[in-house]
């Protein structure tokens, strides 16, 4: 008798527990799916519009949308020349000190 009674207190806590763990996670998924909805919603005000949508708005005005301007590509020859002078530019300002050397100035380039 004793025997059965632990049985059916060890059942019942194990019932419990199940219980308890089957409500944490249906908190825990509630909790998770409150915040995806809330950044959801902050993502919506910040980007209130498609860029799709947009697209077609300005199609519809008979505009385009602007094209970014690309430089011109230089030759090889004069990218090898900006780069040196960058390396040597960032070199005489990070080592000025040392090099017993003024730095120098966006004031003095202009």
């Amino acid at each position: 008798a004793s025997l059965e009674r632990e049985l059916a207190k060890a059942s019942k806590t194990e019932e419990k527990q199940r219980e308890r763990d089957e409500k944490e996670r249906k908190r825990v998924a509630e909790r998770e799916e409150r915040e995806r909805k809330r950044l959801e919603a902050l993502d919506a005000k910040r980007y209130p519009i498609e860029d799709m949508q947009l697209q077609e708005e300005l199609r519809a005005k008979g505009e385009t949308q602007p094209e970014v301007a690309l430089p011109e590509f230089s030759s090889q020859d004069e990218g090898a020349l900006l780069a040196r002078l960058l390396y040597v530019s960032d070199v005489t300002q990070r080592f000025c000190k040392e090099l017993d050397i003024r730095p120098i100035t966006m004031e003095t380039l202009e």
